[in-house]
């Protein structure tokens, strides 16, 4: 199997400048603050305990740099430190920000090897385990006309519902489908809805109950 080379786009690239800016000692620090932490599979706490300790500066850049490079570890690499040495560092950086890569790679190691961000990488990873993503959903509600034969005047109609989809797939590619549906189907679906959330909810307020508060619902974060 090739070897993998993972390429910046220019918003990682930043990114990654930004967070090499901290120098390691800061970064190794964080580590540290996060190791600290109670077990987590929620992102949010990760970045809300970096944020209060070090601030939404350093916060917001190293969240998305941790857990992109993180997510990417997780689906195609053993260890860290072959995700780190796969990165093809961009032609134009300077040597400035060369040495930075270098000297604050030991620590996103440590980073990428904490066990809260491991785990909220795998939950994450886990909550959105399809083949598409759902980011609209709508009825539209539309009036056919039908005409005699002349087609000289309107003699009756037809009340149509059509269910719009639109979805992204995993390569960030966004379509659409549409589906007529009927008005059995329209109940259905509701009650399909309506069975969905209370199910969440029990499953939620029963896990709840037995001790476990580690709990993401997509969509709910």
């Amino acid at each position: 199997m090739p070897e993998r080379v993972i390429r910046l786009s220019k918003a990682q690239a930043d990114d990654i400048t930004t967070v090499c800016s901290f120098n390691g000692e800061t970064l190794k620090r964080i580590a540290e603050a996060i190791e600290r932490l109670p077990y987590t599979i929620r992102q949010e706490k990760i970045q809300a305990a970096i944020a209060s300790e070090f601030g939404t500066e350093k916060a917001e850049p190293l969240g998305r740099v941790l857990f992109g490079l993180a997510t990417v570890h997780r689906r195609h690499f053993e260890n860290v430190s072959s995700l780190l040495e796969s990165i093809s560092i961009p032609a134009e950086w300077d040597d400035l920000r060369r040495t930075k890569w270098e000297e604050c790679r030991p620590a996103l190691e440590q980073l990428l090897s904490t066990e809260s961000v491991v785990l909220a990488t795998k939950a994450a990873d886990l909550s959105f385990d399809v083949e598409r993503f759902c980011v609209g959903t709508r009825i539209v509600t539309d009036i056919r006309p039908v005409f005699d034969p002349q087609r000289s005047q309107i003699v009756g109609s037809a009340i149509m519902q059509t269910l719009r989809l639109e979805y992204m797939s995993l390569d960030g590619t966004v379509a659409s489908i549409s589906i007529g549906l009927d008005a059995g189907d329209i109940d259905h679906l509701k009650k399909a809805c309506e069975e969905a959330t209370h199910k969440a909810e029990v499953a939620q307020d029963t896990l709840t109950k037995s001790g476990l508060t580690e709990i993401i619902v997509p969509g709910e974060e």
